[in-house]
């Protein structure tokens, strides 16, 4: 994950740079927009980036709406930025669509923009690292089929709607199983919204009205091995997946 950082830093130090040594980087700020700073991974993400930057004495200022599905927060948060003058914005959109309009706007205000993970609906950005989802989503339905020998009954915990990351694990999850052609029943479908609160009481009433059921989640970390830890023994929980875990190596460099 640092690594993964530090080259995205080394792309963003190339387009910012105007000068000919790397201490005139001292004083320049790059404003870190993750979908949500109460997610681990976003949290790490962040964490890596500000260790790398301080290395070149550039500031990392790192900002997230109050929920995942707020986009207008978002929208508010990349005009803000723009405005106080940031050398560089690194975003992970909390909406693939609607956050364009915006981060062009800065594009063409002479800020670069790094798409980080979740990924736009075009590719107008100045650089991405972030992951495959769909193959990630893939190969957590072929290690599905493989956990379950073919055959079994399933409950789906997505992400949340219009979210593009979770729903291209989706969209790979499901076609690992048909690609498979597995006796693999899906008896319901939830979005957890990407909150642990709400991913645990989906997986709970899912078990309640199907307790023969392998919840099975297609989003983000951590909230999915939270109820995993809660409903499953240890060696039951090498069965209630997340597509996240899968696709953490699916880094595009």
């Amino acid at each position: 994950m640092k690594k993964l950082l530090t080259l995205c830093l080394c792309a963003v130090l190339i387009v910012i740079s105007t000068a000919a040594f790397a201490g005139d980087y001292a004083g320049m700020k790059i404003a870190y927009l993750p979908k949500t700073l109460n997610n681990e991974y976003y949290v790490a993400l962040g964490d890596a980036l500000e260790q790398a930057a301080a290395e070149y004495g550039i500031e990392v200022v790192k900002i997230a709406p109050s929920a995942t599905t707020l986009y207008e927060e978002q929208i508010n948060m990349v005009e803000n930025v723009v405005q106080s003058g940031v050398n560089a914005i690194a975003i992970a959109p909390t909406d693939a669509t609607a956050l364009i309009d915006p981060c062009v706007a800065a594009m063409s205000a002479g800020i670069p923009v790094f798409n980080v993970d979740a990924p736009f609906t075009e590719e107008f950005w100045t650089a991405r690292c972030g992951t495959d989802n769909y193959q990630g989503g893939y190969s957590a339905g072929e290690w599905l089929v493989e956990l379950l020998g073919g055959r079994g009954k399933i409950a789906i915990c997505d992400g949340y709607s219009g979210n593009a990351a979770t729903t291209a694990r989706y969209n790979g999850f499901k076609q690992a199983i048909a690609d498979a052609n597995a006796e693999i029943e899906i008896l319901g479908e939830a979005y957890g919204n990407c909150e642990q609160g709400t991913a645990m009481t989906v997986c709970e009433t899912s078990l309640q009205l199907t307790p023969s059921s392998t919840p099975c989640s297609a989003a983000t970390t951590p909230w999915p091995w939270a109820p995993a830890r809660r409903f499953f023994s240890p060696a039951e929980r090498a069965s209630s997946l997340s597509a996240s875990m899968v696709t953490r190596p699916w880094f595009k460099r």
